[in-house]
């Protein structure tokens, strides 16, 4: 869901849809099902928009009642929250998910992302910076947004930086 491929995606999906039917109570195959109809909208692989989205809000929604406790389904409705354009919703979501699981590089990365992007940049570098220090081999996508903040606020030798350790990497963000 990552990076998809066409022919990859209904595979993908009809193996989650399986092991829903067989276990319905399997909150992780609803959240990845939610990130797959985003990643569907997003590059414009499946259904139409308003499809793919009202799929995402489902699965992530069944995620979040099956397993609320779970910083991964607070994560997931943060994403379709944002795929949505409810950026409220989406940072309110991001928080839950974060004071759910604090040392989620992952978790934490995502929601100052959602920050900076936001143009809340202080906030979000707080927890962007906080995610590369709970990962030692942090994905590129964990710095770019400090790139983002860094360029946005005209800090043009630390967007330099940031954009040196992003050179080279086998990412769409370098």
């Amino acid at each position: 869901f990552q990076n998809p491929v066409r022919e990859g995606v209904e595979p993908v999906r009809a193996c989650l849809a399986d092991l829903i039917t067989r276990k319905p109570g399997n909150h992780v195959a609803y959240m990845m099902l939610a990130y797959m109809h985003v990643a569907n909208f997003r590059t414009k692989q499946g259904g139409t928009a308003d499809e793919e989205l009202t799929q995402a809000l489902t699965m992530a929604k069944r995620a979040v009642a099956l397993k609320p406790e779970s910083a991964g389904t607070r994560q997931a409705m943060m994403e379709v929250q944002w795929a949505r354009e409810n950026f409220d919703l989406a940072i309110e979501e991001g928080a839950k998910a974060v004071a759910l699981n604090p040392n989620s590089s992952d978790v934490v990365a995502d929601f100052g992302c959602r920050l900076i992007y936001q143009g809340k940049f202080s906030e979000g570098e707080t927890y962007a910076r906080r995610a590369l220090m709970l990962n030692s081999q942090p994905p590129v996508w964990h710095a770019f947004c400090l790139f983002v903040a860094a360029y946005r606020q005209d800090k043009m030798e630390e967007a330099a930086r940031v954009a040196s350790m992003l050179e080279g990497q086998p990412a769409p963000e370098a």
